[in-house]
């Protein structure tokens, strides 16, 4: 069976808890009107218990609602975890120990929500049918089993019976609501299986043979590549009768030469102390069965259920010195991962630190035989295999951790490599930082992780001076981009800050509105830590309060020409015609006036100037923004940011939808990624991100301008799939793919 796409299945796990929530709402709405109806024909107790299933549908329906939600999450994760995966126990093995007999609430809620079951399932059964075998098809399985599918209608009837039974005890009303609902889900069905559908055809996966290009025939590719590999070294002279058809190909060429290093891995046993943490294993497993088990958890950041912490190993003094020797550059073969692992296990390694060695070594030689890196970039990147064999040794789960840090800097190299020719011109830049960064990170021969992020944080500050370095424009929108999204985080800062200030002060509303509207907007474009701000804004609450004598009177007039000019040359900061800046001090012109001729009603409470500029001494100390803050620009600041640069780009705006930040994740500059426009996808590059996450600026082909995403419609775009990355999944992620699809079609 083949490794399923597993940034496809996600997708359509998140597409159909969406659609479950539509679901939900649609099949509400359609049971308060179908018990409306019923009602008028019912009497006596069945009268009364549809008016209270028909009470509670109206006005706890959200809760209800939520509490389904809550529980169809929890059976997809599990679904998804065990989907064409056999977890039955073998009945050789099984004692009467671990026999139990069914109590009658569990046939009841069996019998229940099998009814259901029969009921969506012929709602929809054209849907459903299609999904059981493209849930077959992405396993590489032309059997389709319905137990197998996560989205089976099991799930949704399930929840509904969890949610009502959790909710109503009395058993009339409930058997109504549960009867009212499941008709109402399975009127309803589509909005659950579409867009499930839909996550899978629009990356080109059918319920049928399709030819088109998806994630699903790559990894058929990968099978099928290493079984011609396989058949061609079992038929040494087969490719000699075909003119030696074949063996030009580097990547046919690289397979028959890990051929013979991957079988002998596979024969050998592993050791439960290489690798305790993969649940399950013994000493009468081999490299199949632990690469597969290990391979279900690769691309995760966080291990999907709880595992036993690993066991350290600390590798012997020969074995650490061999380690630090190939890191500092000095061995022959440290440009090949399996030989250096080879010769370094031969320093007297245990068998556990050999096998966790030889399969760091495998996944290294995956990662450098993939095709998107260049030969520059696969020379840089095999440096980093010795630090990572030595973390290999140390805690083996660094192959299960996507996040890990010497992971993410592969994946960033990886990226960049995906998205950069090897022959353009300014690519000498790019390939100094990196050879500068791994330098750097390699003379540290016993560094913490910490060193591996050092790495990639120099990195992508090369990668953000580089990118719109090559184009004037490209290089003024990059700086309008970070003006805005700069701006736009110290603006919202400054009126959390100010906001308390205002809530217990008597001030003239004008004057507060003012502050809010105008002057916070002035302190977005202040220096950090600029002084003067407090003392401003208490002589201008000051200033609008009643003047009780000719003393204050005196002090007003003294104040205000000092006053009025910085408050102009703050507004001469803002992007304001001077029409609206004209407009603005006269507001603030009118309230003096009114001081002046005392007309303005008493000043109850009101504080004095020097408990004022008290009052407002903390925005002195800080007006940038707190950290971990987040706000992104709108469309309007962002257009003011190109023009103050010089700069022009096309903008795509839309609302933020929920949920969905998961994808902006690679979303990083110096990524290739493709736009479907005109019915076709055009390559593009990111070229610079605002700080705060609120806009990414692109350089697509075929466009004679860059083009600025905002947030909301990049994160619709990529749910869409009408941005996607050139790379389907993270580099080190697709070698754990390859070598499990390697070892799934050698095994057999």
């Amino acid at each position: 069976m083949q490794s399923p796409p597993r940034q496809l299945l996600q997708l359509a796990q998140q597409r159909a808890l969406e659609g479950f929530g539509v679901l939900a709402a649609r099949m509400l709405e359609t049971a308060e009107h179908s018990m409306g109806q019923a009602s008028r024909n019912a009497v006596g107790d069945e009268a009364a218990a549809l008016a209270a299933a028909r009470s509670l549908v109206r006005f706890d329906g959200r809760l209800l609602a939520a509490r389904m939600e809550q529980e169809f999450a929890a059976l997809l994760e599990r679904a998804m975890q065990t989907m064409y995966t056999d977890l039955r126990a073998d009945l050789r093995k099984v004692s009467i120990d671990q026999l139990s007999l069914l109590d009658d609430s569990v046939m009841q809620r069996q019998i229940g929500v099998d009814r259901v079951v029969l009921r969506l399932r012929d709602a929809e059964q054209l849907s459903f049918g299609r999904l059981g075998v493209i849930i077959a098809q992405v396993h590489g399985l032309s059997e389709v089993r319905e137990r197998e599918n996560p989205f089976r209608p099991y799930l949704p009837a399930r929840a509904l019976y969890e949610a009502v039974g959790a909710m109503v005890r009395d058993t009339a009303r409930a058997r109504i609501l549960f009867d009212h609902l499941s008709n109402a889900m399975a009127a309803n069905m589509q909005a659950y299986y579409g867009p499930v559908l839909e996550a899978f055809e629009q990356r080109g996966v059918f319920g049928r043979l399709q030819a088109r290009a998806s994630q699903v025939t790559r990894a058929e590719r990968e099978r099928l590549a290493w079984q011609r590999a396989a058949g061609m070294a079992a038929q040494p002279g087969a490719a000699a009768a075909n003119g030696g058809a074949g063996l030009d190909d580097p990547s046919l060429a690289a397979r028959m030469r890990l051929l013979p290093r991957l079988r002998s891995a596979m024969a050998a046993p592993v050791s439960t102390s290489a690798f305790p943490e993969i649940d399950g294993i013994d000493d009468a497993q081999s490299l199949p069965a632990m690469v597969l088990a290990l391979a279900g958890r690769a691309g995760r950041a966080e291990p999907a259920a709880p595992v036993a912490p690993p066991v350290p190993l600390v590798p012997g003094a020969a074995l650490l010195a061999a380690l630090r020797q190939a890191q500092a550059g000095a061995a022959d073969d440290a440009g090949e991962p399996l030989q250096l692992a080879s010769r370094i296990a031969a320093q007297g390694a245990t068998r556990a630190e050999r096998q966790r060695l030889e399969l760091a070594a495998l996944v290294f030689e995956f990662m450098l035989g993939d095709s998107l890196l260049d030969p520059g970039l696969r020379a840089q990147l095999a440096r980093l295999f010795p630090p990572f064999a030595r973390l290999v040794l140390t805690d083996p789960s660094v192959l299960r951790n996507g996040a890990h840090p010497v992971r993410s800097l592969v994946d960033r190299i990886g990226a960049l490599a995906a998205a950069t020719d090897a022959d353009t011109p300014r690519r000498a830049t790019l390939d100094a930082a990196i050879t500068g960064a791994l330098d750097a990170l390699l003379a540290d021969a016993d560094g913490d992780t910490a060193i591996f992020g050092q790495a990639e944080h120099e990195i992508d500050a090369a990668v953000a001076a580089w990118l719109p370095a090559g184009e004037p424009n490209l290089g003024a929108c990059a700086a309008a981009l970070v003006d805005a999204d700069t701006v736009y985080l110290r603006h919202a800062a400054a009126a959390d800050q100010i906001e308390p200030l205002l809530d217990g002060l008597r001030t003239d509303p004008r004057i507060a509105a003012f502050i809010r509207d105008s002057w916070v907007a002035v302190l977005a474009r202040s220096a950090p830590g600029e002084p003067g701000h407090a003392t401003l804004l208490a002589e201008l609450v000051w200033s609008a309060q009643q003047k009780l004598d000719a003393v204050e009177h005196g002090a007003l007039m003294r104040l205000l020409p000092g006053l009025v000019k910085r408050l102009r040359e703050g507004l001469a900061r803002l992007d304001l015609s001077p029409a609206e800046s004209k407009a603005t001090l006269d507001q603030l012109v009118a309230v003096h006036m009114e001081v002046m001729n005392n007309t303005q009603g008493p000043s109850a409470g009101a504080l004095g100037l020097d408990l004022l500029r008290q009052h407002f001494a903390p925005v002195d100390r800080r007006v940038g923004p707190a950290p971990g803050a987040s706000a992104w620009p709108e469309r309007t600041a962002l257009e003011a940011a190109l023009i103050r640069h010089g700069a022009h780009a096309a903008i795509q705006d839309k609302p933020v939808g929920p949920g969905a930040d998961a994808l902006l994740a690679p979303i990083r500059p110096g990524i290739a990624v493709e736009f479907f426009e005109g019915g076709v996808y055009e390559s593009a590059r990111l070229i610079a991100a605002g700080g705060a996450g609120g806009a990414w600026l692109f350089s697509v082909s075929g466009r004679a301008e860059p083009l600025i995403v905002l947030r909301g419609a990049l994160l619709a775009a990529l749910h869409d799939e009408a941005v996607r990355p050139r790379e389907y999944a993270p580099l080190s992620e697709r070698a754990i793919d390859a070598l499990t699809a390697s070892v799934a079609s050698l095994a057999g």
